[in-house]
């Protein structure tokens, strides 16, 4: 793969992602010329965070439904189980 000088790239602007506390990634753009982040730069990449970070949201919010559907998924045949058998 190279390292970054190697490829010709002289600059990076860059960003970490975190979520509640928790580091995921990171948020970079690299440069072939030697400068400071541009206010556009900066929005790029805090505009690409701010929507990774709903886009992680929602894939978490969508796991915990699921694992909340199969545990009242078993609470329901085991009550229908004890009904069944006439358990009180």
């Amino acid at each position: 793969m190279g390292s970054i000088s190697e490829k010709g790239l002289l600059s990076i602007t860059g960003l970490y992602q975190s979520l509640e506390g928790k580091v995921l990634g990171t948020f970079a753009i690299y440069q072939h010329d030697a400068h400071y982040p541009t206010g556009a730069n900066i929005a790029i990449i805090e505009q690409t965070a701010g929507l990774s970070s709903i886009a992680i949201k929602r894939i978490q919010a969508e796991e915990d439904l699921n694992k909340r559907n199969d545990l009242f998924q078993q609470v329901e045949k085991l009550a229908s189980w004890a009904i069944g058998y006439g358990v009180n």
